[in-house]
C-alpha cells in the first residue's frame, strides 16, 4: 500500500470584468509516482496562508501514513490546534480531504461518488452564477442571467 509522501500546489486565476477568481489545486503525492490525489483548496484570497497550513498539516500528520484512512486523517486534522471552523483552516482541510478521497478512489478502482454511497440522481440541474461581479447598472444586472439561462437550458 502506498504511503503519503508530499504535497504540491498549482495556482490558477481568471479575471472577469473587474473581479478575479483564484483556484488552488492540491496534489497529494504518495511514494508510488502513479498514485496521487487532487483536491481544491481555493480560498478566494490568502493562497499563501492556505498553502502554508496544508504543507504544515501534511508534514506534521500525514507523511508516511496510509491514504485510505480518510476519516482518521480528517479527525486528526480537524482537532489540530488551529481554530476549528476558521475559513483558512477549513479550506486547507477540505483540499487535503478531497485529495485523500481521490487517492482512495484510484486505489480501490471506484469513482469517489460510489465510495460516498452511490449516485442519487441520474441528472442534475446546472447552477450558474456570473453576476457576483460589479454589475454596473440595474438594467445590465437584470439582463446578465438571461445569457446563463440560454446556455444552461437542457436540450
Amino acid at each position: 500500500m502506498p504511503a503519503i509522501q508530499s504535497v504540491e500546489f498549482r495556482q490558477f486565476s481568471a479575471k472577469h470584468h473587474n473581479a478575479s477568481r483564484n483556484w488552488l489545486v492540491v496534489k497529494l503525492n504518495t511514494d508510488d509516482p502513479n498514485v496521487y490525489g487532487l483536491g481544491d483548496a481555493s480560498p478566494m484570497a490568502n493562497d499563501a496562508q492556505v498553502m502554508g497550513l496544508i504543507t504544515e498539516f501534511v508534514e506534521k500528520y500525514l507523511v508516511g501514513k496510509d491514504p485510505l484512512e480518510t476519516e482518521v486523517h480528517w479527525a486528526t486534522l480537524y482537532h489540530d490546534p488551529h481554530p476549528r471552523g476558521g475559513r483558512l483552516a477549513t479550506t486547507a482541510l477540505s483540499g487535503i480531504d478531497i485529495a485523500l478521497w481521490d487517492i482512495k478512489g484510484k486505489l480501490l478502482g471506484q469513482p469517489v461518488y460510489q465510495l460516498l454511497g452511490g449516485a442519487f440522481r441520474k441528472q442534475i440541474r446546472v447552477y450558474a452564477n456570473g453576476w457576483y461581479t460589479n454589475p454596473g447598472t440595474p438594467s445590465r444586472t437584470r439582463k446578465r442571467p438571461n445569457g446563463w439561462l440560454t446556455w444552461a437550458t437542457p436540450r
